[in-house]
């Protein structure tokens, strides 16, 4: 409740920031900033806003130790998914044997062309009943979470679960997420919307 209490949205901070809002964020007492980091599509961009955000939230523990950040990975996948190679240890996590691939964009989408294209040409829901789908979220998370994220907003859980009612392939990431977090986060949690 106290890091509630101290709460703030700053969406974008790693893309858009100044030092106006880093002092702002640590004269007003922000202890948990939302959506510091996240991609909307673009996902061929993650390389460089992991590159580029690493130092950057080392730069904000260094002004407040206590400081949760949160990243986000959204209710959209896009074709440039197909440009990221699936690292070995997302194969592992998901028992699946290690070959070199990359995500594959079709096999994130729901079937009978359901929400396909919903956002833009190229640009669809993805649905969580699928297995492409759970190991691109982990990848995401996986990525935020060694940046120094500890909070993490997984998107509109309604738009993603058509075919996944009872949660369970929610719960399933969730758990996976959560026992990585365990393991490799910065205080080994995670918090998730």
């Amino acid at each position: 409740e106290n890091y509630l209490a101290r709460s703030a949205t700053v969406a974008s901070l790693l893309h858009l920031s100044s030092d106006d809002d880093l002092r702002m964020m640590k004269n007003t007492g922000v202890k948990f900033a939302g959506r510091v980091v996240w991609m909307w599509g673009n996902e061929s961009r993650i390389e460089d806003l992991v590159t580029k955000g690493t130092p950057f939230v080392e730069r904000l523990h260094a002004m407040d130790p206590d400081l949760i950040l949160q990243g986000a990975v959204f209710e959209i996948v896009t074709t440039e998914v197909d440009k990221i190679p699936i690292p070995p240890a997302v194969l592992e996590e998901f028992g699946l044997p290690v070959v070199k691939r990359c995500f594959n964009y079709r096999k994130m989408l729901y079937g009978f062309r359901h929400r396909h294209n919903h956002w833009d040409e190229g640009a669809s829901v993805p649905d969580m009943s699928r297995l492409e789908t759970r190991m691109w979220f982990f990848y995401v998370a996986k990525r935020w979470i060694d940046m120094g994220l500890e909070a993490l907003h997984l998107g509109q859980v309604g738009l993603m679960d058509d075919w996944d009612r009872g949660h369970r392939h929610w719960r399933d990431l969730m758990s996976r997420i959560r026992s990585y977090a365990r393991k490799n986060a910065r205080r080994h949690l995670v918090l998730i919307d």
